[in-house]
Order: C-alpha cells, then sequence, then structure tokens
C-alpha cells in the first residue's frame, strides 16, 4: 500500500487551480486551444514531470492521498525518495519523519548529486541496511564506486535486481583499477544484455554511453570494439537516439572508413545535424574519397553560415 501511494501526485485541487488561471479560456472540440498552445513549445527542451506536478500541489498547500484506512505515512515518504531514484528524478526531501529516514534521505539526495563518499558516510549514521531495490542498486553503485571491501557482496545482491546496470558498475571498476581492456570487455557484455533488458535507468545508461565515446577518444586501439558494441538496437525505443548517436560518433573517430560509410548509408540524407556530427560525416568522406564529400561539404557550410555570431565577432582581431 505505502509504495502504491507514491505514485499519488495531486488532488483536485490542483486540477482546479490550474482551470482558474486559464480564465475564460475553455478548451473544446471545435476551439482546441490546448493544442493551440502546444505549438508554441515547438523547437524547445520543455517537459512537465510527475514530479513537477507533486512540487506544484506541494506549493498549493499539503498533499496527501485520500485514504481513510490505517497505512504508514512515513514510510511512504521514505518510499517516494526510493521511487525519485528509479525514476532519476529528485529526491525530495521527507518531511516529518525520523531522523534514521531523514539520514538515508539525505544519502540518497547526496548519492545523486555524485558525491558517493559522502552518501556512504550519511547512511552508516543509522542502522538499518539498504532494503529497498533501488537502494540495493545504489548501495552497489557507492561501494563499486569508491572500491569499498564490501563492493563485492553488494554487487552480488544488486545484480539479481539489476543486472545490466552491474554490468556496467563493474566495467567502470575495473577502469578506475587500471585494467581498461577488462573493463571495455565487461563494458561489452553490458551493451549486449540492454538489448534484451529494458528496465536499466536511461540516465544511467547514458553515462555508460559517455564513458564509451570518452574511451574511444583516448584509445583508438579500442574503437572497432567499441563500434561493435554499440552497433545494435536497445530494447526499448526511447533509448535508441542515445545508443544510436554513440554508435555514430564512434564510427566516425574510426580511421578505416568502412565501418562510418556504413553508418551513413543507413541514415543519408537524415544525419545528425549539429556542429561535430557533420564535421565527423565530412571526415568520413573525406578519407573515402566519397561521392559524398560535397554534399557533407556543403551542408557543413550551411550549418556554420547559419549558427549566431558571438558579440565579439569583428571587434578583436
Amino acid at each position: 500500500m505505502e509504495g502504491l501511494l507514491t505514485g499519488y501526485i495531486a488532488g483536485d485541487r490542483l486540477a482546479k487551480a490550474i482551470r482558474d488561471a486559464q480564465g475564460e479560456q475553455v478548451n473544446t472540440d471545435d476551439r482546441i486551444i490546448v493544442e493551440y498552445l502546444f505549438a508554441r513549445g515547438l523547437g524547445k527542451k520543455m517537459k512537465v514531470t510527475a514530479t513537477d506536478l507533486r512540487q506544484l500541489a506541494q506549493r498549493l498547500g499539503p498533499v496527501e492521498a485520500p485514504i481513510t484506512g490505517p497505512w504508514d505515512r512515513q514510510r511512504s515518504r521514505e518510499l517516494l525518495g526510493t521511487r525519485a531514484l528509479a525514476e532519476e528524478s529528485a529526491v525530495p526531501a521527507p518531511g516529518a519523519v525520523t531522523e534514521a529516514v531523514a539520514l538515508r534521505a539525505n544519502a540518497r539526495q547526496t548519492y545523486q548529486r555524485g558525491n558517493a563518499r559522502k552518501a556512504l558516510a550519511l547512511w552508516r549514521k543509522q542502522s538499518e541496511l539498504p532494503r529497498e531495490p533501488q537502494d540495493v542498486v545504489m548501495w552497489a553503485h557507492i561501494l563499486s564506486a569508491i572500491d569499498d571491501p564490501g563492493a563485492d557482496r553488494a554487487l552480488e545482491a544488486a545484480a539479481r535486481l539489476q543486472p545490466t546496470e552491474v554490468k556496467v558498475m563493474r566495467a567502470l571498476r575495473l577502469a578506475r583499477r587500471g585494467n581498461l581492456d577488462a573493463a571495455v570487455a565487461q563494458m561489452g557484455m553490458a551493451m549486449k544484455a540492454w538489448r534484451t533488458d529494458p528496465w536499466p535507468r536511461q540516465g544511467f545508461m547514458q553515462g555508460a554511453l559517455q564513458w564509451i565515446r570518452d574511451t574511444g577518444r583516448k584509445h583508438p586501439r579500442l574503437l572497432p570494439k567499441l563500434v561493435e558494441m554499440t552497433a545494435k538496437p536497445a530494447a526499448v525505443a526511447s533509448a535508441e537516439a542515445s545508443r544510436s548517436r554513440a554508435h555514430y560518433d564512434l564510427a566516425m573517430m574510426l580511421t578505416d572508413p568502412g565501418p562510418c560509410l556504413a553508418v551513413l548509408a543507413q541514415m543519408e540524407p537524415d544525419t545528425p545535424w549539429d556542429i561535430d556530427a557533420l564535421m565527423g560525416r565530412r571526415g568520413c568522406y573525406l578519407r573515402a574519397k566519397h561521392p559524398m564529400l560535397e554534399q557533407a561539404e556543403s551542408d557543413l557550410r550551411r550549418f556554420i553560415e547559419a549558427e549566431p555570431l558571438p558579440l565579439s565577432h569583428g571587434l578583436l582581431r
């Protein structure tokens, strides 16, 4: 019950407040104001999350699920924090809770900010071991990140819940220990698992893809393996943009034009449209002495010419 109620966002107070704020603008079948307003967001990176709605509702007054029977409100507040870990949204302040619950919430918040050692110290100020699934995975990530003696056991426990994420953790741990070839092999296992496992957190896996990119830039000898491990689709379509772009970027880094030509052949003429992607495309066609080189150079010039000029343009020599 307490876990289920972490999905409660707001009551009718928020819905009525949003309606009243619109004044006379009433959405009807023949006057679809909501769809007209939607166009204002075209091209903008904007979204409204469940966390945004929950925080907005809380600004209007206390928010609590309208359940009349007995339930543990304090536990539900804590589980809201573990839900945030799973959803990769900000862990909220737990409100009026015991010191132990507050310490665990603070540890989760600190972990999200990237400070593993401080998160570990905060958690160890109270006596309860991690028991919720996301806490178990977080604990494994923390201990592996600082190479704590308890990391192996924590990773084994977390692997039963998030096997693909744990493969990534093990790869990064090997890399920090200086065993790069073993780290790449382990990361390859993680990418293979991702093709059939829909449950890894997307932000977490994007971090893995960034590590793969960075490794390719620093160690060109490993590029063929890195290109191969990112070549096939992930289990969920929503992860495809990040996976396919990482594969594209890695293929463009290779001296051998074969793989990058294969990637471009699948994408043309709708290749990524930003300076790095266009420069990589031009470089690939240049190395291959490909007939598309002229088009790639033209597209790159068009992009640069359309870019906004810095304020200092023409002023500093």
